[in-house]
């Protein structure tokens, strides 16, 4: 299932092309696809952004080692990212 998503492009309203954020994809290109992502950190009260191991942490582990739920937390990254 995972990788289904991992392999297709997803467009914005405006045409341009936008990749999903996924449980696999790092906090440094999470928080790169949309200025407000680094809201829904900060409403986790999560440091990731300025964290040295943003550029290899996932999102799924971010999730899974502060006890957030993955699906819901994609969830609301991804709604920033479609703004």
């Amino acid at each position: 299932c995972n990788n289904f998503i991992e392999n297709h492009v997803f467009f914005s309203r405006d045409g341009t092309n936008i990749m999903k954020i996924i449980e696999s994809t790092t906090v440094q290109d999470a928080l790169k696809k949309s200025t407000e992502v680094i809201n829904v950190f900060r409403k986790y009260d999560l440091d990731c952004p300025g964290c040295r191991g943003s550029g290899q942490d996932t999102i799924g582990i971010v999730a899974e080692n502060n006890g957030i739920d993955v699906s819901a937390f994609l969830r609301e990254l991804n709604a920033c990212v479609k703004k």
